[in-house]
């Protein structure tokens, strides 16, 4: 929808996936939500699920505009996954349940989706440059959001130098990237 094109935090991701048991590749959306909380949200598990019926709705959609029939419809599978950047633990569960005050025999016709929970701010930050990737040293840079200038300062500066060793196509969108946390940073 309209209101959510705005938030550019939300990312969907079109990849291919490979499936060593059944020997085969396929293409998956992959939906990553980005929260830049000071404190857990307990409604994420139910805005997560909201919004992955928003991305099947929106293929169902497309299938109905291009007369596609049913027999060849094929909802791609979403992988949720949260980065987390607040600086309190997260301790409650991702899940619709956490808002009901449902009796356990219940939860059965409750829908149900599994969602991979990635800390940011509790992550090792050398764990996050190991493979050396441009994401990486991004996310280097948003770790130190609420740092100390010098400590923003020297983080920069070495996401910068690794980034410079890079080949010159990923060198320019690694650097953009940096660039873009400079400037939120700069806002807020």
């Amino acid at each position: 929808p309209d209101n959510l094109r705005k938030q550019e935090a939300d990312v969907i991701f079109l990849a291919p996936f490979s499936d060593s048991v059944q020997d085969t590749m396929q293409e998956i959306l992959i939906y990553i939500l980005i929260e830049h909380q000071s404190e857990p949200n307990r409604e994420m598990g139910f805005r997560i699920f909201f919004y992955m019926m928003q991305i099947w709705d929106g293929q169902r959609r497309g299938w109905l505009d291009k007369g596609l029939p049913k027999s060849q419809w094929q909802f791609r599978p979403i992988l949720p996954v949260l980065f987390y950047t607040g600086e309190a633990n997260w301790n409650m569960p991702l899940t619709i349940t956490a808002l009901m005050d449902l009796p356990q025999p219940l939860e059965r016709f409750v829908p149900y989706h599994d969602t991979l929970f990635f800390d940011l701010k509790t992550t090792i930050p050398e764990n996050l440059v190991a493979e050396d990737h441009p994401f990486g040293w991004v996310l280097r840079v948003i770790q130190k959001e609420n740092a100390t200038k010098a400590e923003l300062d020297e983080v920069l500066r070495l996401a910068v130098a690794n980034l410079d060793k890079l080949p010159q196509e990923e060198k320019s969108v690694g650097k953009a990237d940096v660039l873009h946390c400079v400037a939120y940073f700069s806002s807020s």
